[in-house]
């Protein structure tokens, strides 16, 4: 949300290979239940209008774990409704 997409999120999985090494980092932000998160400033402009909306991060957390766990259907609780800016998996 902060990034407003523009880095994503991976799926949970590892695969290893033989032939290529792989680094993997694990980065976890667990703000206070009251903080609102909603997309950095600096994030949006012209090329890349606001996905997603203002929300307390303990509401987004709470929602999220209500889902199955399908993808990145927990991102659909922030995500602003305009078929024109929404792009899946953001």
């Amino acid at each position: 949300i902060w990034s407003n997409g523009k880095y994503k999120s991976v799926e949970h999985r590892a695969v290893t290979s033989k032939k290529k090494r792989r680094i993997s980092y694990a980065l976890f932000l667990c703000p206070r239940d009251d903080v609102e998160i909603e997309p950095l400033d600096h994030m949006i402009d012209a090329q890349k209008p606001k996905l997603y909306q203002k929300v307390r991060y303990g509401d987004y957390l709470r929602q999220s774990m209500k889902r199955k766990m399908e993808g990145k259907t927990h991102m659909d609780v922030a995500r602003i409704e305009d078929s024109h800016l929404t792009k899946k998996d953001d």
